[in-house]
């Protein structure tokens, strides 16, 4: 009898696991986007991060505009970048990158990734944060 239980146990753990994370993938896919634009979700799906996906290889500092809503689809950040990137850092901060025409020789490239805090409401370079 025990041998049953724990098998039963054992295949409802499997198909809540299972069912789980089809139900996030679903609220992922669910993500409205328009044409050249795509979205991702931030750790723990408080946030959704969209953002042009756009590539020109005769203009490659193409602007490339991104925005953040939170889970009541308000916007809580907007920016661009310049041939550069954006991508989620952890649960509530955008890393984002804009690579300069001509790079001062005092700065490095953290100088010039940019973190935006959502909770903090401010942005601040990689350089700082390791500080």
């Amino acid at each position: 009898k025990m041998k049953i239980l724990a098998t039963v146990i054992i295949a409802l753990a499997f198909v809540a696991c299972k069912n789980t994370k089809q139900a996030a993938n679903d609220k992922i896919q669910s993500i409205e986007v328009a044409d050249g634009w795509e979205a991702s979700e931030s750790e723990g799906g408080h946030y959704v991060l969209h953002y042009q996906n756009i590539e020109d290889i005769s203009n490659p500092r193409l602007k490339k505009e991104f925005y953040i809503l939170d889970a009541k689809g308000e916007k809580v950040f907007e920016s661009s970048t310049y041939g550069g990137y954006v991508k989620w850092l952890d649960a509530t901060k955008v890393e984002y990158f804009s690579p300069p025409g001509v790079m001062n020789p005092n700065d490095n490239k953290d100088d010039l990734i940019m973190i935006y805090d959502i909770e903090k409401k401010m942005s601040y370079s990689k350089s700082e944060l390791s500080k």
